[in-house]
């Protein structure tokens, strides 16, 4: 049987990432690793890594981003197959196991399924994104707006802000409107 590897990166998600953890320890799939990579995270993350003991891999770097904690963890996993899992989202039960049916049955190079997005509050967003394109565009938006909330700045008026220029905005010079270039700007306008 083929084995399957959820990596999940955190950074700073002490408050959610005993919830992502256990909702990957409670996929039904037999042959499936857990491996969770912190990004240099300042807050409790550790001590809850910790708490899982052997049950998860856990893994502790610098901060260099949450690619660079997703492609460390495409380096350390020796599985056939690997599903990434960001410390804020709650895999269904069973998730493993359609996933891969669907390797099994069909010719696949990507699986995308429903999840759960848990936010500040606690509460849980489903989230779906029907088709690559879609899911694509989602992850574009969701990157923006939770990079804005890294840099301390409201998503909602980075989006806004950004959308009133972009139009007009040398190609060239696009990386002026990214959340952490305006960052300054948008703090003391609020």
């Amino acid at each position: 049987m083929k084995e399957m590897t959820i990596v999940i990166g955190n950074y700073n998600y002490e408050q959610f990432l005993a919830e992502a953890i256990d909702s990957a320890l409670a996929q039904k799939y037999m042959h499936t690793r857990i491996m969770v990579i912190d990004d240099g995270s300042a807050d409790g993350s550790r001590a809850v890594m910790e708490a899982y003991g052997s049950r998860v891999t856990s893994i502790f770097k610098d901060n260099g981003g949450q690619v660079s904690a997703y492609n460390l963890g495409l380096n350390l996993v020796k599985s056939d197959y690997v599903l990434f899992q960001d410390a804020d989202d709650v895999l269904y039960p069973g998730a493993v196991t359609e996933v891969m049916q669907r390797f099994n049955r069909e010719n696949l190079a990507k699986v995308q399924f429903p999840l759960d997005i848990i936010d500040q509050t606690g509460r849980r967003n489903y989230l779906f994104a029907g088709a690559d394109s879609g899911g694509e565009h989602a992850a574009a938006i969701y990157s923006l707006v939770g990079t804005a909330r890294l840099n301390g700045i409201d998503p909602e008026a980075y989006l806004r802000y950004a959308l009133a220029r972009i139009a007009e905005h040398a190609i060239n010079r696009i990386d002026e409107l990214t959340p952490w270039a305006v960052a300054d700007r948008l703090r003391a306008e609020a």
